[in-house]
């Protein structure tokens, strides 16, 4: 009875074990299940991550070869336009030394135009102290003409005066007279110049 009372123990020790092993084997499978979904999860989002990463690459190499190509076409735009830019240049630079040499000459049409409006600003001041010589010339001149006006019109008045005179003092001539001049007969001239007429003889 004691060896039976020993297996029930024994037995009961064993299912007892057996229940606490089942249920600490049962909590490691759930923690495994746990950590197994929770690696399933990563595993997911990992693969989630890698797909658009995979996406991004391809997208990143899209873009890369788009970028090359116009890199590609860059280049042979530049390689255009820097044939393009040296006949330019080239063009630019015979134009500025026509354009230069152009400026030179009229630079030096200044200087030449400078010094003959200095000359003919020298010649003004010559010709205007000239004509104010001759300006005070004139002035003394007409000073001249108008003093001999003045004495030539004093003279004339003179004269009408003296006119005046011999014709209310001086007996007019006969008409022998006058015939006598007239014919230039000398010889009644000479008698009236020594005082004599046909009526005095």
């Amino acid at each position: 009875m004691k060896i039976i009372l020993n297996l029930i123990a024994l037995l009961l020790l064993a299912y007892l074990i057996y229940k606490v092993l089942d249920r600490r084997n049962n909590n490691e499978k759930k923690d495994l299940y746990d950590e197994i979904h929770a690696r399933d999860m990563k595993i997911k989002q990992y693969e989630k991550t890698i797909k658009s990463k995979k996406e991004n690459i391809t997208e990143d190499v899209n873009t890369i070869e788009t970028l090359r190509n116009e890199i590609d076409r860059l280049n042979k735009e530049l390689s255009t336009e820097k044939k393009d830019n040296k006949v330019k240049y080239d063009t630019l630079k015979i134009e500025y030394e026509i354009k230069n040499n152009l400026l030179i000459k009229e630079q030096q049409k200044t200087i030449d135009l400078t010094k003959q409006l200095e000359d003919k600003e020298h010649q003004r001041r010559q010709n205007a102290s000239a004509i104010g010589g001759k300006q005070k010339k004139i002035t003394n001149l007409e000073k001249k003409i108008k003093s001999l006006e003045e004495r030539h019109n004093q003279e004339l008045d003179m004269k009408d005066r003296t006119i005046e005179f011999y014709k209310n003092k001086v007996k007019a001539p006969t008409l022998e007279e006058i015939k006598a001049y007239e014919n230039g007969d000398k010889e009644v001239l000479k008698r009236m110049k020594n005082g004599k007429s046909d009526n005095d003889i």
